[in-house]
């Protein structure tokens, strides 16, 4: 899978490859701290 992701990248080019990179893990980061806060504020509601 991950042979495949830098196979794709490659062909894209080093500029546009470290872009995706780094809108991927964007991406990523803000979905992690979104569900964290999710979780949070739900574990908090249902805690009396």
């Amino acid at each position: 899978m991950k042979k495949m992701l830098f196979g794709v990248m490659r062909k894209l080019g080093a500029l546009t490859g470290q872009k995706v990179v780094m809108i991927v893990s964007a991406v990523i980061a803000l979905g992690g701290v979104t569900a964290r806060a999710d979780y949070t504020s739900t574990v908090l509601a249902d805690s009396p």
